[in-house]
């Protein structure tokens, strides 16, 4: 019989749990924390599993409700690579937030939206706003690049039209990369299809 079987089988347990709970509870009240140094350590543990719903659930709140918005600002960042509707919602909230760096950052974090239908209004409605800042809509602008909706299209192609300057560039270099991705994305496609055809042969 081996001895340290009970001693093995506890040491599966804690490695499994520490694996399957990368947060404690702790981390979730420390979210909350006055201290910064504390709540990033926290929002840092719990980001490390953005890819459950429990801890968007969480973080998702920080992202309006947090008075710090550095926090708001790096609460979206991580949890923008969940990709879900209810990130694309938070994320989405903030482009009416009273900081425009808020605002600024929520506009580029929707380019990992750019296919969502109502993350495309949204930017669409910023790159035609004239009364926004021109930095703001320049990045609206910038991830409506990366859209393949005609109506991203359309709003690029007003926006290249636009009478400040910085709005009118910013379009127009939209336009550029969008069109070197899609000759980049044909050219691949082309490609592999001859490789494809070269093997049959």
């Amino acid at each position: 019989m081996n001895r340290n079987k009970p001693q093995i089988i506890i040491l599966s347990i804690i490695l499994l749990n520490g694996f399957a709970f990368a947060y404690t509870e702790a981390d979730l009240a420390d979210i909350n924390s006055k201290s910064r140094k504390i709540k990033s350590k926290a929002i840092m543990e719990i980001s490390k599993e953005i890819d459950k719903k429990e801890a968007q659930d969480a973080l998702l709140p920080l992202i309006s409700a947090d008075p710090d918005p550095a926090v708001r600002i790096g609460v979206m960042g991580l949890v923008a690579v969940a990709n879900t509707a209810a990130v694309r919602d938070a994320i989405i909230t903030r482009l009416a937030d009273p900081v425009e760096e808020v605002r600024k950052e929520a506009a580029s974090l929707l380019a990992n939206f750019s296919n969502d239908s109502l993350a495309v209004a949204e930017l669409e409605k910023i790159s035609r706003d004239q009364t926004a800042g021109d930095d703001y809509r320049a990045v609206a602008i910038d991830s409506l690049a990366t859209s393949v909706s005609t109506r991203a299209v359309a709003a690029l192609e007003s926006a290249s039209k636009d009478k400040r300057n910085k709005v009118k560039l910013s379009a127009k270099n939209a336009i550029i990369r969008r069109t070197a991705v899609t000759v980049h994305s044909k050219t691949r496609k082309a490609a592999v299809r001859n490789k494809s055809a070269e093997r049959k042969r």
